[in-house]
């Protein structure tokens, strides 16, 4: 081989004498003269026995490259493949000239030459199976045209991390970037992770109060270095000493040896000199040397001595019985050349942060209380943090009761424990700071009211996923916060889930939601069965309320991820949404059903509220329209709420066949009615029941109640009275106008509203 290339440490062998089945393939291939970009320059065997000894091919590669590159790679450059005697990894491509340069994709070896090119960011399992001599020379030619080209390495893609394949993982904290960017050196413990066998994986911790003490299991100290923004390769090679690595770092404007005689000098305390050191370098990273950071690139060096040790070869102190000496002045002469070296993989702690780039979202760092930590609530807040959402209060009252594991997000060690409390824990696990508990239910919180009120207050976004309707219409009407609200819930078989959410202005609140939800699912055919009640009924405890029902676990996970989705569309938009999305048994498919939000109309009138909605208003002027010049009239469908004394109208059925209607005078019949009604509250599973009258005047008229009108309003008075409900009569005229009398009926008027038919 010309003196101008790098040797390879072997004996040069023909091409016949290759034993390994893909380096002989990659020699025939290139002396075939197929490719005519590739030759062949020799094949080695690099052990003493051929039969098990690594080989290498040796290739010379013409390269498709521009007339000024990137990078300073030839027209034709010399690689060597090296292929593993046991076959068990990517074959090595080695470049071998002198001064090829250092670029990014180079992997880290003991040696910094020859380079060798990182060809795949994926497995030899994945690969092998697939590997071709064509495909895999194209491959190398690739890497070097765009590397000439400046290219390898997209625009969009993050600087990556040098690989290194280590034994041992050292996790260390999301935050650490706050002591870096203050370029504050600071020292972590690393201690074994639970479970953790023959340090393969470490957790860096942030020292006890008093600095002095350690953790229980102690095995390293560690202390941060911030290099000069890098980039590319402060570390070029794999250091073998600490005083390499204190070489190595001079580049990055590290003093390694003086900043680490620093900083020992304060650890010479008892155990903490027993612990082994490690260092972690820090390199702010660009994509030129005057660019903007990009993102930072961590190294963890460990020695495999102790701290008493490491000072003692770094001329600051000098060994004692049990402790050590300092000397007057550090003995410059010792710079660690026995200090040996190894390096760890690092990985930043899991975190909100990393949480929501993993599912390729932005972070939602909205202050959220959660009310509800059951079945579904449980599997939605734990996927829905997963995901990077919210910064979590989580209240419910109820403890983790052993059944509830079939399909509690929680396990078994947490039996006994509030399930708020639980929740805000697991969530703690999974990135830190994520959550917060109250234990108390949201309608008595008793002694935990204050700690409550505080959390509502302050929030930015209220979950309600208690499947309470009473808990749901306390968080739209008697909280007082300024957050957005919304709701999630199954239907009672859990095939269905449902998500309503308030606008940015709460215009449309939940209690509104609710009803123009419950006649939806009374009107629309999409809807069919929705409400159905659950036969299936589970008794877990000795009392008659110890009663659960029986649910699809699959199901509610399943509805629980959707539910994550439409969530966070909710929190991106300004507008109030209704959401059903329902599952079928058979086919699995699952259809979401986007219903529509109707502006809503709201008057006191004594002492209780009116609310009702355009579509509502919208509806009964076109049944008016459509029996001109008779009257018509119906019954007004709606939901009582008697502890806010509010009746919410929703809807309507029309005239009964039986029905009487000239342009004078209408007489509501009542045939197939009472059928009809109850119907109504079968398919909205009791929530939607009869409020009132409606019934029209002719074009011209006032909608002024007539004699008659006030004859049938004091029978209808009279009739609701005894089920203790107030009296409701609307009368609809013309244009769209309508005059509403709930209560009481007087001759000059009642409440009167001219909303824009068929406008919200």
């Amino acid at each position: 081989m010309p003196e101008d290339y790098l040797p390879i440490a072997g004996i040069v062998i023909p091409p016949s004498s290759l034993s390994l089945r893909r380096a002989k393939a990659l020699a025939e291939l290139a002396s075939s003269g197929s490719l005519p970009y590739v030759t062949l320059v020799d094949c080695f065997s690099m052990g003493q026995d051929s039969g098990a000894s690594s080989e290498a091919v040796v290739l010379d590669v013409v390269v498709e490259r521009p007339q000024r590159p990137v990078h300073d790679i030839r027209h034709c450059e010399r690689i060597a493949v090296v292929f593993e005697a046991d076959d068990k990894g990517i074959p090595e491509v080695l470049a071998l000239r002198p001064d090829f340069p250092w670029v990014p994709h180079v992997n880290l070896r003991l040696e910094e030459f020859p380079r060798s090119l990182c060809l795949y960011d994926r497995p030899w399992s994945e690969l092998s199976s697939r590997w071709t001599p064509a495909v895999f020379v194209e491959r190398i030619r690739y890497w070097l045209a765009a590397t000439a080209r400046g290219e390898l390495h997209q625009e969009d893609q993050p600087l990556e991390p040098l690989l290194l394949h280590h034994g041992t993982a050292i996790v260390l904290p999301a935050d650490i970037y706050k002591d870096l960017e203050a370029d504050t050196p600071i020292r972590l413990d690393l201690v074994l992770a639970h479970g953790s066998k023959d340090c393969r994986t470490l957790i860096a911790l942030r020292p006890p109060e008093d600095s002095k003490q350690i953790y229980p299991g102690l095995k390293f100290l560690a202390t941060t270095f911030v290099a000069k923004a890098q980039a590319h390769g402060l570390v070029r090679r794999t250091p073998r000493s600490l005083a390499e690595l204190h070489s190595f770092l001079e580049a990055g404007e590290i003093d390694l040896i003086g900043a680490l005689r620093q900083r020992l000098r304060s650890w010479n305390t008892g155990k903490l000199l027993d612990a082994k050191l490690a260092m972690i370098v820090a390199l702010p990273l660009s994509r030129s040397a005057a660019g903007t950071i990009e993102s930072w690139n961590f190294w963890v060096f460990a020695t495999l001595s102790s701290v008493r040790e490491v000072g003692v070869e770094i001329g600051l102190w000098s060994p004692l019985d049990k402790a050590v000496g300092l000397l007057l002045a550090p003995d410059d002469t010792r710079r660690g050349e026995q200090v040996e070296v190894d390096v760890f993989s690092p990985y930043l702690e899991f975190s909100a942060s990393s949480a929501a780039s993993a599912n390729a979202k932005k972070r939602v760092a909205m202050k959220t209380v959660v009310i509800g930590a059951g079945a579904l609530g449980s599997q939605l807040i734990v996927t829905l943090a997963r995901m990077g959402f919210g910064n979590w209060t989580v209240v419910d009252e109820d403890d983790l009761l052993p059944h509830n594991l079939a399909r509690h997000a929680l396990h078994g060690g947490y039996v006994g424990e509030a399930k708020a409390v639980g929740m805000a824990h697991f969530l703690n696990q999974i990135y830190s700071g994520a959550a917060t508990a109250i234990d108390a239910d949201v309608l008595a919180p008793g002694d935990r009211a204050e700690a409550l009120q505080r959390a509502l207050s302050a929030a930015e976004w209220i979950l309600d996923i208690s499947a309470s309707a009473t808990v749901a219409r306390h968080l739209a009407i008697d909280v007082s916060s300024p957050a957005r609200r919304a709701s999630v819930f199954l239907n009672p078989q859990g095939t269905d889930v449902v998500v309503l959410a308030e606008d940015k202005d709460r215009t449309l609140t939940l209690d509104v939601l609710e009803v123009q939800y419950y006649r939806s699912v009374n009107a629309e055919a999409s809807l069919q069965g929705h409400l159905i009640a659950n036969p299936g009924k589970l008794r877990f405890g000795r009392t008659c309320r110890d009663v659960s029902t029986t649910m699809s676990t699959a199901k509610v996970a399943m509805h629980a991820a959707l539910a994550a989705e439409l969530v966070q569309r909710a929190v991106a938009s300004d507008a109030a949404s209704m959401t059903v999305i329902r599952s079928d048994r058979s086919s699995l498919a699952v259809t979401p059903i986007v219903l529509e939000p109707v502006r809503c109309f709201r008057q006191q009138v004594g002492e209780w509220s009116l609310i009702l909605d355009g579509k509502l208003l919208e509806n009964l002027a076109a049944l008016r329209s459509a029996k001109l010049p008779n009257e018509t009239g119906g019954v007004l469908i709606g939901h009582y709420d008697l502890d806010r004394q509010t009746v919410y109208v929703v809807d309507t059925i029309p005239s009964p066949p039986d029905s009487a209607e000239w342009p004078t005078l209408y007489i509501r019949g009542s045939e197939g009615l009472l059928a009809q009604v109850q119907a109504v509250s079968d398919r909205t599973g009791g929530q939607l029941e009869y409020v009132g009258e409606w019934h029209s005047h002719p074009d011209g008229c006032a909608t002024l109640p007539s004699d008659d009108d006030l004859l049938v309003f004091a029978w209808l008075t009279q009739h609701m009275s005894v089920a203790g409900l107030p009296a409701l009569m609307a009368i609809v005229g013309q244009h769209g106008t309508s005059s509403w009398y709930l209560g009481e009926m007087v001759r000059t008027g009642g409440w009167s509203v001219n909303p824009q038919p068929g406008k919200d």
